[in-house]
């Protein structure tokens, strides 16, 4: 040890006099990396703070964070990789045997070979460059880190400590936004300020409100820090004005209580009281009732049928689908590939730039860009989840494994639906590995629940 610190001292002294105070970090950070890799699930740890506290908008707060997903490969994308270089290394070391991700192996593979086709006829079609390489970045480790968690998270107390550092993050999260807002330093919409306009930090809201709500409804103690953050959550989920994730929401919360209900013999008046208010709250979103007022009240408004097709960019997502749907006749099977627009058949009522290349329904995009066998990857990985989130819940005796189970079943539920006005799954980067996380860490908790001697 001593030699060793001996030379680092003399590399970083170099480096100091040949490139300056910034390059003389550069070994450090090297060996920085040298002894992360030999700790998987610590590096596992920041990939995941990073991804969360990182934001990529740059309209937002604190957009220099962005820089961390520029170049190809990013710093993103070098995390990434050395994480699942060490994890690969670790298990050889250890002599353990690698575990599949089960019940998400088959469509997870099923997806790999429907991207693999959708690449190579998005190259030979002569598709965008840039739109495949991007598509390839979100989609690579939706189907890797599955994988990576599942053989990482291999004891009840690592399961607990996943679970609890995303509840931290949220928190964070949640205050990020609100101070976002009350400083109106964020990407302003329509006289106001957003909280958050990306979608990872929205789903990461999304379950911690879901999941706290069903540990109350679950009579399972939560520390005071965890009940604190339902507050600050829900407030930046809301603030946030994405309205997608509202239906995520409100659709969430009326299934988190006949879940619950499930799970826990209850009166059945709280469980009907709740499903009628939820109800209310949806038909009033749908309404958009006129005499209300402020910013909350008018994105509300703006989900009634009224509004969506007297809006042009709301009506953009109707003309879309059309065209969309009428791409997807002409070739069925294997769709157009990735990088290529859809054409124009259906007049649109704007231009949106790079509108052909996305559509806002999920399964058309998968089924346009990557054939039918991704749709089919895509409704398996959603299902799979779904069942596996249930089963979870429904065997195992930790509240606070229960109750995160049945947030997730509900949360993916309701991003199912939302994706029909907003495709994320595999679209965007950083919500796409944070749903490979869910799908890992769901992997990880079936095997354990399965296999108690194991842990």
């Amino acid at each position: 040890m001593p030699a060793l610190a001996a030379g680092a001292a003399a590399v970083t002294g170099m480096a100091l006099v040949l490139l300056g105070p910034v390059g003389a970090l550069a070994p450090l950070a090297l060996v920085a990396v040298v002894l992360a890799a030999t700790r998987p699930r610590a590096l596992l740890a920041a990939y995941l703070v990073a991804i969360v506290l990182f934001e990529d908008d740059e309209l937002g707060f604190l957009p220099q964070r962005g820089a961390f997903y520029d170049g190809v490969p990013s710093p993103a994308d070098a995390l990434f990789a050395v994480l699942t270089l060490a994890t690969l290394a670790w298990l050889v070391q250890q002599r353990r045997q690698i575990r599949l991700p089960q019940p998400f192996t088959a469509p997870l593979v099923l997806l790999a070979l429907a991207l693999a086709v959708g690449a190579i006829l998005g190259v030979t079609s002569g598709g965008d460059s840039t739109s495949i390489v991007n598509s390839l970045r979100s989609f690579v480790p939706l189907l890797v880190v599955p994988l990576l968690v599942v053989n990482l998270i291999d004891t009840r107390r690592h399961l607990l400590q996943a679970a609890g550092l995303a509840a931290a993050l949220a928190a964070v999260k949640g205050l990020e936004g609100l101070l976002t807002w009350a400083t109106g330093a964020g990407r302003p919409l329509e006289g106001t300020t957003i909280t958050f306009y990306e979608p990872a930090a929205n789903f990461l809201l999304l379950v911690a409100v879901l999941g706290i709500v069903t540990a109350f409804l679950l009579k399972v103690t939560l520390p005071i820090w965890v009940r604190l953050a339902l507050p600050v959550a829900t407030l930046a989920l809301v603030l946030s004005y994405r309205r997608n994730f509202w239906i995520a929401a409100v659709l969430g919360l009326a299934l988190i209580v006949i879940f619950s209900r499930l799970q826990e013999e209850r009166r059945v008046l709280l469980p009907l009281l709740v499903v009628i208010a939820v109800a209310g709250i949806a038909g009033f979103a749908w309404l958009g009732p006129p005499e209300l007022q402020g910013p909350v009240a008018e994105r509300a408004g703006s989900l009634s049928r009224t509004q969506i097709t007297s809006n042009p960019y709301d009506r953009y997502r109707l003309d879309e689908q059309q065209n969309v749907i009428a791409e997807i006749r002409q070739s069925p099977l294997v769709g157009i590939g990735l990088g290529v627009p859809w054409q124009v058949t259906h007049a649109l009522p704007v231009e949106l730039e790079g509108g052909r290349l996305y559509s806002h329904t999920v399964a058309l995009w998968y089924w346009l860009k990557l054939g039918f066998a991704g749709l089919v990857a895509y409704v398996w990985l959603v299902l799979a989840t779904v069942l596996t989130a249930i089963s979870v819940a429904r065997r195992s005796r930790d509240g606070i494994v229960r109750a995160t189970g049945l947030a997730l079943a509900a949360a993916t539920i309701g991003m199912a639906v939302a994706e029909t006005t907003g495709s994320f799954t595999g679209v965007s980067d950083r919500y796409s590995i944070l749903v490979a996380l869910v799908i890992g860490w769901l992997a990880a908790a079936r095997r354990l629940i399965a296999e108690p001697a194991a842990a």
